[in-house]
């Protein structure tokens, strides 16, 4: 499957191109976010509670199979491309091949399951509506790797931005109809069809390459992708599997009050997600150059992403309610409990997706996996003794104790590494939620407009902290090749 080709040097303004395109990542994150937001404020306020449980349990089924088949390709290809010495377009064609197929044979199998069991409804015509679009999504995906690889997130912007679009605008016109679960759904196929359709666009573009079936590549890809595998499917049942467990012990109507709460979990997630795979080639190429900076630059992955995720976890504690209001009405203001407890357990399972990432460029899949396997358990331990008890509110307190575990447990796959550093990147990012948070505190009880303190408070902070030497240190170590490497991230 290997095969050389010229030896590919870093360039010198590596470190700015990298900012940038991580720039560009987050930006695009947070413009398809605040588009998603809207997205599901519509969907809510149409659908309700009942309809939006539908909804969500209808997601949750396609996620919880496909991840079944995951097969840990992205991150086994990114770490390939990642090498000196590779066939770039042929690895990437066997890749989006492979997933294309596992994620159809899974979206099959779903649906063969539910007829047998749930016979006809809506939980079946919401799994074929969504299906297509579900599946042509996992092959975006994949190519993802590839825009990484070029730092080309540029493309990832249109791409994301032009699905979330049409998936909005096909809502609002569902909404204004009164639709029901399955025309949404139809939108949301529809929007990520889009996605994935122009993903695979702008990829050939940047590595050209054709869908291929090259056994031998297949087997390689699906040996070495098992252990990474085994950690991406553990942590989207960690992630999902409280939705599914709620649907299960409770009424399609308290899965659609804690959807609020989980969909504002998992846009939390997405940025830590996404900066760890943004660096994992930076980590790769550490470790392939021996550099100096290979431990600092995971020091200052992890202390970042705390301090950062920190300071919006600390405006959904004391904003709560007004947040749920502001997305999904005054009919889902109790969600507004289960938020605050998911929104700190983000920010321990961000810190686990960064070092997943450093893991798996460093050949410790198999130390990350049992990792996730130890968190998996405590957080379906704990789901099935809260949930039937508690119901929504057990769901958010079980999807914490599941993140604290996994983090704990990934902390020491690289208790080495980060050991003179966890306890003051934990002071760091404790003192700078609770800072922020005194703010707002006080800006509410001024009778501030609780949007204008979170922005004014919030860009205060974030200037406050880059005048920390230390944070400094971090975001240059973040950037530096590793040929030129030397700053230390104490």
């Amino acid at each position: 499957m290997i095969e050389k080709r010229k030896d590919v040097h870093l360039a010198p303004n590596l470190g700015i191109r990298l900012l940038h395109n991580v720039g560009t990542a987050l930006a695009t994150r947070i413009v398809t976010s605040l588009l998603g937001v809207v997205t599901f404020g519509l969907m809510a306020r149409s659908l309700g509670a009942p309809g939006l449980g539908v909804y969500r349990t209808v997601l949750t089924l396609l996620l919880f199979s496909t991840l079944a088949f995951d097969l840990g390709l992205s991150a086994v290809s990114l770490r390939d491309l990642s090498h000196p010495e590779v066939d770039q377009g042929g690895l990437m064609g066997n890749a989006v091949a492979l997933r294309f197929a596992s994620a159809t044979f899974a979206c099959l199998l779903l649906a063969s399951g539910i007829s047998v069991f749930g016979g006809t409804g809506p939980l079946l015509s919401g799994v074929i509506i969504a299906a297509i679009g579900w599946v042509l999504y996992q092959v975006f995906d994949v190519l993802r790797v590839v825009f990484q690889l070029k730092l080309a997130q540029k493309f990832v912007a249109i791409a994301e931005t032009a699905g979330v679009f049409i998936a909005l605008l096909l809502v609002a016109i569902f909404a204004a109809l009164h639709a029901g679960p399955g025309a949404m759904l139809a939108a949301t196929s529809t929007g990520f069809c889009v996605t994935g359709l122009l993903g695979w666009f702008f990829a050939n573009r940047l590595l050209p390459m054709r869908l291929r079936f090259e056994p031998r590549v297949w087997s390689y890809l699906i040996i070495s992708g098992l252990p990474v595998a085994g950690s991406v499917i553990l942590a989207g049942v960690q992630v999902r599997v409280d939705v599914l467990l709620l649907s299960a012990f409770r009424t399609p109507a308290e899965v659609g009050i804690y959807d609020p709460a989980i969909k504002l979990y998992e846009l939390l997630l997405v940025v830590p997600v996404a900066f760890g795979a943004l660096l994992l080639p930076l980590f790769t190429r550490d470790r392939h150059t021996q550099s100096r900076n290979t431990v600092d630059r995971l020091k200052a992955a992890v202390q970042i992403n705390a301090v950062f995720s920190m300071l919006v976890c600390a405006v959904l504690l004391v904003h709560g309610e007004a947040v749920i209001q502001l997305i999904a009405g005054d009919r889902f203001l109790e969600s507004a409990g289960p938020l605050r407890i998911v929104a700190v357990a983000s920010v321990l399972s961000g810190t686990s997706a960064i070092l997943r990432a450093a893991a798996v460029s460093a050949g410790r899949q198999g130390q990350m996996l049992r990792a996730d396997v130890i968190g998996a358990s405590a957080a379906i331990i704990a789901h099935l003794i809260l949930i039937p008890r508690f119901g929504y509110m057990g769901a958010a307190i079980g999807k914490l104790c599941g993140d604290a575990v996994t983090s704990l447990a990934a902390l020491t796959v690289f208790r080495r590494e980060l050991s003179n550093s966890v306890f003051m990147t934990v002071l760091t990012a404790v003192s700078a939620g609770v800072g922020l948070a005194l703010a707002l505190r006080l800006a509410d009880a001024s009778g501030i407009p609780w949007l204008l303190s979170s922005a004014l408070f919030g860009c205060a902070s974030i200037g406050a902290l880059l005048l920390v030497p230390r944070i400094r240190r971090s975001l240059r170590c973040l950037g530096s090749p590793p040929e030129r490497s030397g700053v230390t991230a104490r």
